[in-house]
């Protein structure tokens, strides 16, 4: 009853509503890739998450093997700010086992979300690929930090903090760029003015 009337009041206003089909082939692939990670069920949540997102933000993107990557990538975003997904990892070290080269060795989610990252540069340019592979990062590293700082109250006078907190962990920088795959947007000096 209220999806209707609030149906009614979007026509009403003039609001159009555009419509968006499942993309099956997609489906199928992230479905594959992520059984093969193990505990298909507790990630099934984050997983359709990412698709509806992949789905309706990333629908101008012809190549379907970038939107498994953008879904994959997703999915793993999403679970990882679940705490209760991102209390089982063990992200405190993850920064310094990338740069030594063994994070790739790492069991369960940050092994693929490191495979997942390492696949970006097959589908964007290097200047796009490094600001999602950044903005990931800053992304771990803020949740580690959220996680050990679970249970503290901020006051007005930390609202700086929680505003350069927040930036940290919203990875918009890398969603914002995986508007433009390499293939259709080889040119990075063409939209790099838009990601800010």
């Amino acid at each position: 009853m209220s999806q209707e009337a609030i149906r009614r009041f979007l026509v009403e206003i003039d609001v159009d509503c555009p419509q968006y089909a499942r993309d099956q082939e997609l489906e199928q692939q992230v479905k594959a890739i992520v059984r093969d990670w193990g505990d298909e069920k507790a990630l099934r949540p984050y997983v359709i998450t990412a698709l509806i997102l992949t789905i309706t933000a990333y629908a101008h993107i012809s190549d379907l093997q970038t939107r498994v990557v953008i879904t994959l990538f997703t999915t793993l975003i999403i679970a990882m700010d679940d705490p209760a997904v991102f209390s089982g990892l063990t992200p405190a070290e993850y920064h310094q086992k990338m740069c030594a080269g063994v994070a790739q060795q790492e069991p369960g989610l940050l092994k693929e979300f490191t495979r997942v990252l390492q696949g970006m540069w097959d589908h964007y340019p290097s200047f796009t690929a490094n600001t999602i592979y950044a903005s990931a990062l800053r992304f771990v590293n803020a949740s580690v930090m959220e996680s050990e700082c679970r249970g503290e109250t901020y006051g007005q006078e930390t609202r700086p903090f929680v505003e350069y907190k927040r930036s940290m962990t919203a990875t918009t920088e890398a969603y914002a760029c995986l508007i433009w795959p390499q293939a259709q947007f080889p040119d990075y000096r063409v939209y790099f003015r838009a990601v800010p």
